[in-house]
């Protein structure tokens, strides 16, 4: 009697029982990470909400001297807010007033600048890849006066233009700027809504990213340490004041008058653009825009 048809049987059979097994292993392991992730993102949002309501309430005023020894214990270490991740307004640069008129040549080529530290180190970066970016954003959004943020630009783009803008308009789930780690969504620091600051650069909130595609990344650098003395004083975060930048710049032989038309000086409170909630252990996120 021939038994090898019968042991090519049960090979076959173990093969299957085998891949039926590793596939429902991985399917439960990729439903634990996005189950367990969806919980933290939910648990993070409930955070942040019950976080800004305890902000709202009116406490029992401190003693100065101890206030100010509290804010020392909770900050022990400098984190600049233009480190921050970018949820605010007047963090990023408005490129609202390339699509009015002849352009901003100034502002053009901030944006590119910008836009090219964005994505130089990432996967989806190709030499001129800033001009081709910004070139169809001015195009579609000159078009298309209807579009208010990026997520409505992309059913008006080309079947050429989307893949790309798909991809970096949606950004990926994490990412670290000037590294090849993900890559950021373009909402993340340019925006082009109307009712916000007067000028491209709210100077006070602006990015560490929107100041260095202006000033360039030394004298940025040189900027934030400035404010981290200030910092040192009384543990409090605040920007250089526009006479502390104009003495700054001339110590560097550069002039605050060639740098106004481009920024805003204007004290601002904004309100959140979007909400990021993020789950640590998973780096699942969502982002919430109002």
């Amino acid at each position: 009697m021939n038994i090898l048809p019968l042991i090519y049987g049960f090979i076959i059979l173990f093969a299957i029982g085998t891949y039926a097994f590793v596939y429902s292993l991985r399917a439960t392991i990729q439903e634990k990470f996005h189950y367990s992730g969806a919980i933290g993102v939910e648990r993070s949002f409930a955070n942040s909400v019950q976080n800004e309501m305890y902000k709202l309430q009116k406490g029992e005023n401190l003693d100065s001297s101890v206030r100010t020894e509290n804010k020392k214990k909770e900050n022990a270490q400098f984190l600049s807010p233009r480190d921050k991740f970018n949820s605010k307004i007047y963090q990023k640069l408005n490129i609202k007033s390339l699509l009015i008129g002849q352009g901003n040549p100034a502002l053009e080529s901030v944006a590119l600048s910008l836009i090219k530290n964005m994505y130089q180190a990432t996967t989806v970066y190709t030499p001129g890849l800033e001009h081709e970016i910004l070139d169809t954003l001015i195009r579609n959004l000159k078009e298309h006066s209807t579009i208010t943020s990026f997520e409505t630009l992309l059913p008006n783009l080309s079947s050429e233009n989307y893949p790309l803008f798909y991809k970096l308009i949606k950004g990926t789930q994490s990412y670290e700027l000037k590294t090849n780690a993900g890559y950021p969504a373009l909402g993340d620091f340019l925006t082009f809504e109307p009712k916000t600051h007067t000028k491209p650069i709210h100077f006070g909130s602006a990015s560490r990213s929107v100041l260095e595609a202006l000033f360039g990344q030394e004298l940025t650098e040189q900027i934030i340490s400035q404010e981290r003395r200030k910092w040192e004083i009384d543990h409090k975060h605040a920007s250089i004041t526009k006479k502390e930048l104009e003495a700054f710049l001339v110590q560097h032989s550069k002039n605050l008058v060639d740098f106004e038309p481009m920024i805003e000086f204007t004290s601002k409170n904004a309100k959140r653009s979007q909400e990021v909630v993020q789950d640590k252990s998973t780096s699942l996120q969502i982002r919430i825009n109002p």
